[in-house]
């Protein structure tokens, strides 16, 4: 018992001439890989020795891929605190910034906002506003269609002054600063 916990990188095979099963049975439970009983065979001792061998050679591979995978499984956990830290502090700066934002896809529906552009347009919540054409809260059709078309030209804008409505369907007058969102393949994927 002593062999099997001190040293964990060995492989014990208990030779002796206590044919006791109730031994045998201690010895395999602290750890021993075989029992022999006196006399034994070379040939058995070898065959013995070579299995113990090769279980030793594999059990090595398994504890040294043990360990990598607890060093990425660690880098994995850091990275992931890392992540969520970003994360928290993304949504904080985003929730908080005192501008008021918002995502369109390709088709003009808003995707995201933040709480700032909802209050803007008199609403409370992001809910509101999200998922709706954002025509719906402009004030004249041609004052979008004046803004797509410059950000069409120039690739984005910024500092242009245009009229959104109010949820009581007053005229709020904005700057906007926009520009063309692309995709990983480099297409247009929406404005922002």
């Amino acid at each position: 018992r002593f062999m099997v916990k001190r040293y964990r990188d060995i492989i014990v095979i208990m030779l002796t001439a206590d044919e006791d099963l109730s031994s045998s049975e201690k010895a395999i439970g602290y750890g021993a890989f075989q029992y022999l009983v006196k006399p034994v065979k070379p040939s058995q001792l070898r065959i013995s020795i070579q299995t113990a061998l090769r279980v030793w050679k594999y059990q090595r591979v398994i504890r040294t891929q043990q360990s990598v995978l607890e060093a990425e499984i660690a880098h994995l956990k850091k990275t992931q605190k890392a992540l969520q830290k970003s994360q928290a502090e993304y949504n904080d700066l985003f929730e908080n910034i005192q501008e008021g934002f918002y995502r369109l896809d390709e088709a003009g529906t808003i995707v995201m906002a933040n709480p700032v552009f909802a209050r803007i347009l008199g609403f409370d919540a992001v809910e509101e506003v999200k998922n709706r054409h954002v025509l719906e809260f402009y004030f004249s059709a041609e004052d979008r269609n004046q803004l797509l078309e410059m950000i069409e030209k120039e690739g984005r804008l910024s500092t242009y002054e245009v009229n959104m409505k109010h949820r009581s369907g007053r005229m709020v007058p904005v700057l906007v600063n926009a520009y063309i969102r692309k995709n990983e393949q480099g297409n247009p994927d929406g404005i922002e």
